[in-house]
């Protein structure tokens, strides 16, 4: 799409932080946000979880 290949230690800013987002991107998808978290208090707080 960019026409770039990410990478860490060298290479343009551009190429940088594409690989730093890359390595990073997983966590953030996996993390959950605050909307599951309520749902996890509420549902352990009804005794569902």
């Amino acid at each position: 799409l960019l026409g770039v290949e990410p990478t860490i230690d060298s290479g343009s800013d551009l190429q940088q932080v594409l690989g730093f987002l890359m390595q990073r991107a997983p966590s953030f998808s996996l993390r959950g946000g605050t909307r599951e978290i309520l749902r996890g208090i509420i549902a352990r707080g009804l005794g569902l979880r």
